[in-house]
């Protein structure tokens, strides 16, 4: 199968679905960084969250956490060190469409066709045995 790969959306999925319109037979991987843009608001980021619960049901993709998405996980901790345009109205925003259950189809990296995909790369902290 085709791959088409398409990272760092920060809340432009319109385009997205867009490029994926026009390679319909190819599976979808998508790379991270769903959220977070110069200026953006929380109803931005809610618009996001709600596509993103639904492209998560689609069989032909694959996603993966980006560096502005794992901040924005329900279990985040929140004395932790957070990206920029990071905002507390965003997290709720965010986690009050997507649940636990939606946050565990996000995988760290993926292996297809001989290739490796990840965000930002990958580190032995995510393996027992790496």
């Amino acid at each position: 199968m085709k791959l088409l790969v398409i990272g760092d959306i920060h809340n432009r999925w319109q385009k997205a679905e867009k490029i994926c319109e026009k390679f319909p037979n190819h599976k979808k991987i998508f790379i991270g960084d769903y959220f977070d843009d110069f200026g953006d608001t929380a109803e931005d980021a809610r618009r996001t969250a709600l596509w993103l619960k639904e492209s998560l049901t689609k069989e032909d993709r694959v996603h993966l956490f980006g560096n502005h998405d794992f901040h924005y996980w329900q279990w985040s901790e929140r004395d932790k060190l957070y990206c920029s345009g990071f905002t507390w109205p965003k997290f709720d925003a965010i986690n009050s469409v997507l649940t636990s259950e939606d946050w565990a189809k996000l995988k760290y990296f993926h292996s297809e066709n001989g290739f490796w995909f990840s965000h930002a790369g990958i580190t032995e902290y995510w393996f027992s045995h790496p």
